[in-house]
């Protein structure tokens, strides 16, 4: 179980995409959910790990994001757009 910021939001590189080391925690439900801000901080530090140095978060923003489960771990592909 991941205790510190730094933990919950780690990521392992697998070929062309991004593994959370740690299973989401539940937040404050007893359903085996954790809510999207969990989901849009991995997408963060994923996007982070493929830019160039020097080159840093602007804005975000995440009207709704699903639910995601406590039970598996969390898979990210960053995309470029330019």
């Amino acid at each position: 179980m991941a205790t510190t910021l730094a933990e919950h939001v780690s990521l392992q590189k697998l070929h062309d995409h991004y593994v959370s080391t740690h299973l989401p925690q539940k937040m404050g439900n007893s359903a085996p959910i954790a809510y999207g801000g969990y989901a849009i901080a991995l997408a963060i530090h994923a996007a982070y790990k493929t830019t160039l140095d020097g080159f840093h978060l602007h804005s975000t923003l995440g009207h709704y994001l699903r639910l995601v489960s406590t039970e598996i771990n969390l898979t990210y592909t960053p995309i470029k757009l330019r």
